[in-house]
């Protein structure tokens, strides 16, 4: 918490920043929007990768989803707020039998107010990269 990105951003630019490196780290730090949040694990990271390799645009990061009267039913892990689509990135460490009850419910209210859901797994982010990718193209399919 020493830097953001955005400073470390703009340090890279300046005519100065002539140091080993500096290009990749230029590169990686583009990948990020500024001011967009981190992924919050492992396996979120992979499935922004996921996204970009499909060629798809980037879904927001972390969206807090709300229902008509302004009450939070939660957080998700990725989604489009305009078009009420949300995504959950399960990893196992985080998803035990307490916490699969406490998302489904979380899920349920959400997909009431009028949001769709889609979920993918550790082995479905990390293995079967293809059929991610073809469930988020049939979305923004969909949602065209």
């Amino acid at each position: 918490r020493v830097t953001s990105l955005e400073s470390l951003a703009l340090r890279l630019n300046s005519p100065l920043a002539r140091i080993e490196g500096a290009s990749t780290l230029r590169l990686v730090i583009g990948r990020r929007p500024l001011g967009a949040p981190a992924t919050d694990s492992f396996l979120e990271t992979q499935f922004v990768q996921a996204e970009r390799q499909a060629g798809l645009p980037p879904l927001q990061r972390q969206v807090e989803v709300y229902d008509r009267f302004g009450a939070s039913l939660g957080r998700v892990d990725f989604g489009n707020r305009e078009r009420k689509f949300a995504i959950e990135c399960d990893g196992g460490e985080h998803h035990g039998p307490q916490q699969r009850d406490a998302d489904n419910r979380r899920q349920n209210a959400i997909e009431m107010s009028g949001w769709r859901f889609a979920r993918f797994t550790y082995n479905q982010i990390m293995r079967q990269r293809p059929y991610v990718q073809s469930v988020l193209h049939d979305w923004y399919r969909l949602a065209a």
